[in-house]
């Protein structure tokens, strides 16, 4: 079990050096697209600039690695991402270790039952290998009372660093393959860490909104390859759910 943790960790942060970008480059603020990266920013008419990140992603074709740049604002958008090679996408922050200075944030509201599936709530479904997002906010706006999904991760080798998902019921969706979270921010109330994948949560805020349970792990069977490390991570509680779960 340990060796395969550890082999897990090393791919991810394998894949967070050398995946997504066409050109590696290590800063502590992102405030301009990286060499090669497709520019988005709502309502530019600058050419060759993309508005929505649906656009963006549908402009892709081939197999080559790519990468996205978000520019500050706020995506009323619901986006499938498919892609056949590595794909990074970044958001504009002028601090990249973290989630607090994130300045771009996707939202959409829809829950599962009116949309017909899980997957069909996501705000964001990341559908593919090798798939890495920094600095993004993802919010699924419906709240109590249905399943209602911000992040569908399924792919082998996905990778989302100083991320924040917020939702409800079921905000994040680690739906299956290899998968390791640094420095993200995820909140809701119920079951809101779900989902059949292998995922490592590093150095993360796990933020409760009410007395429900945190992680729905799809594992039965001690010859699952699926499960979960929370490590050197902060889970917060309102104080009316502590109180019930000490009483």
């Amino acid at each position: 079990m340990m060796a395969r943790l550890t082999s897990l960790l090393l791919t991810a942060l394998s894949a967070s050096v050398c995946l997504g970008s066409p050109t590696l480059e290590k800063r502590t603020s992102r405030t301009s697209a990286p060499s090669g990266c497709l520019s988005v920013k709502p309502g530019t008419t600058t050419s060759g600039w993309y508005q929505t990140l649906t656009a963006a992603v549908n402009s892709l074709s081939g197999t080559a690695s790519a990468c996205i740049f978000l520019y500050s604002g706020t995506y009323n958008e619901q986006v499938v991402i498919q892609y056949g090679g590595p794909l990074t996408i970044y958001g504009y922050t002028t601090n990249t270790g973290t989630y607090k200075e994130n300045t771009v944030t996707i939202t959409h509201t829809i829950s599962s039952p009116e949309a017909g599936t899980l997957d069909a709530s996501s705000t964001i479904q990341a559908k593919g290998n090798n798939f890495n997002m920094y600095n993004v906010n993802v919010v699924n706006g419906y709240g109590a009372g249905a399943q209602a999904v911000a992040l569908t991760a399924n792919g082998n080798q996905q990778g989302y660093y100083g991320c924040q998902f917020d939702g409800y019921q079921d905000t994040l969706y680690a739906k299956a393959g290899y998968q390791y979270y640094s420095n993200c921010y995820i909140a809701g109330a119920t079951d809101y860490i779900f989902g059949n994948a292998a995922a490592w949560f590093g150095e993360c805020t796990i933020a409760s909104k009410a007395g429900g349970a945190i992680t729905a792990n799809s594992r039965e069977t001690t010859s699952d390859t699926n499960w979960y490390v929370i490590d050197h991570s902060t889970v917060r509680v309102p104080s009316l759910a502590l109180q019930i779960l000490l009483e």
